[in-house]
């Protein structure tokens, strides 16, 4: 079995494994201390409670990452996923698009504190209609 976070909260994900003598065991992944990321914590409302099937998208500049949240028995569902983000110490924009069909846009996000790597975003599923357009667009014409 293997399971991979962050466990030191660094930024750089960790591995937790059960080896062939059946003992637990932790790889702790060093890193490069001067690369950033990007750990996003999610909550469903609409959609299940932990987020399980929904669909990350963080813009930083040109970088495009996408991730999707996944659970299996036994093990449980994720509880935050991390991006990374080389030497941009920001995020331009964060898109979900959670299991109910509803699309959730996160465009005002903070810079990481001075002397920090990791940036943490705790996003709450927005209580809309599935159906409902998460944009609204003008037309003078």
């Amino acid at each position: 079995m293997l399971t991979c976070a962050d466990l030191d909260n660094d930024g750089n994900t960790d591995l937790l494994f059960l080896s062939a003598t059946g003992q637990l065991r932790v790889a702790r992944n060093g890193g490069n201390k001067s690369n950033h990321s990007l750990r996003v914590s999610l909550s469903g409302k609409v959609s299940n409670r932990s987020s399980v099937g929904s669909k990350i998208e963080a813009r930083a500049g040109s970088l495009i990452q996408k991730l999707e949240t996944y659970s299996s028995w036994p093990a449980p569902a994720p509880s935050d996923l991390t991006f990374g983000l080389g030497k941009r110490d920001s995020v331009d924009a964060v898109r979900v698009l959670w299991p109910a069909g509803i699309v959730q846009a996160e465009t005002e996000i903070a810079k990481a504190a001075a002397g920090k790597t990791s940036l943490t975003l705790s996003i709450t599923e927005l209580d809309r209609k599935p159906s409902s357009c998460p944009y609204l667009y003008t037309w003078n014409g």
